[in-house]
């Protein structure tokens, strides 16, 4: 039986959020079913789906504040960065002074320790979904034990010419420096290519580019959705001999020309 609670009121967006504050702060992403399950314990009373998101962005917004909150507070967010963890380095660029364009920055620990990490970097760029349209750029490494090490990070407008230019500039100043023969992964966006060709200190012997086998395989299998080729693909890949290579690409072009060239 509906709890009689419910037939006093209608649940708004704040009394719903009131339910979901100790769930939000355990886990920003918890499902809207959960949401609606647990406005129902407490109230008795069904929401839709459209509730359920909006109170939940609305306890998210009580606990961690809104996104222009947020980045009114990034300047002393970093600064703090910079206060506690000395010799971090964070890179600003405001359009007329004012207007938030991008931001860099790589932490000291990071810094010092990727000499000793091998000599591979991962970059890639995914989008920051909220209320803006904005792009984080990310470096990774790896260890000697081979897991993964992050190098640096950047908040950028957009994905572009521009800022993986700047973003690939800050990051041989400041984390790569005079270290050179150091492959550089990634997927083929323009931005990269451009820069990769084109940005002084980014092409050999300094910097050897080369394609993330991930994007290629899913490039790959979207294109020609065949099985085989997907396991010949990563068979090639994984070999070490140039004879066994050779013949995992004459497989591949056995089955498809087109994917071969």
């Amino acid at each position: 039986m509906e709890d009689n609670r419910a037939d006093h009121y209608n649940l708004d967006t704040n009394m719903i959020a009131q339910v979901l504050l100790k769930d939000v702060a355990a886990t920003a992403r918890i499902a809207i079913k959960d949401c609606i399950r647990n406005v129902q314990t407490a109230y008795g009373k069904t929401i839709s789906n459209r509730k359920g998101f909006l109170g939940r962005r609305r306890a998210f917004e009580m606990i961690f504040g809104n996104w222009h909150t947020s980045f009114q507070s990034l300047s002393r967010y970093v600064a703090a960065l910079q206060h506690f963890n000395a010799g971090t380095v964070v890179e600003w660029r405001l359009i007329e002074g004012k207007i938030f364009n991008f931001i860099f920055w790589t932490f000291k620990p990071c810094i010092d320790r990727f000499a000793h990490c091998r000599p591979v970097i991962f970059i890639d760029g995914t989008h920051v979904y909220g209320a803006y349209d904005i792009k984080l750029l990310i470096a990774v490494g790896m260890d000697a034990n081979g897991s993964i090490f992050p190098l640096a990070f950047a908040i950028a407008a957009n994905e572009s010419n521009d800022t993986w230019g700047v973003f690939l500039t800050h990051l041989k100043t400041h984390v790569i420096k005079d270290r050179t023969g150091i492959c550089v992964l990634s997927d083929r966006h323009k931005g990269i290519l451009h820069n990769m060709d084109n940005l002084p200190g980014w092409q050999p012997p300094l910097v050897y580019h080369r394609y993330c086998l991930r994007h290629l395989n899913e490039n790959l299998q979207s294109k020609f959705h065949n099985g085989t080729l997907n396991k010949l693909m990563w068979g090639a890949a994984m070999e070490h001999q140039q004879r066994k290579w050779a013949a995992k690409m004459d497989m591949i072009r056995a089955v498809s020309e087109p994917t071969y060239g």
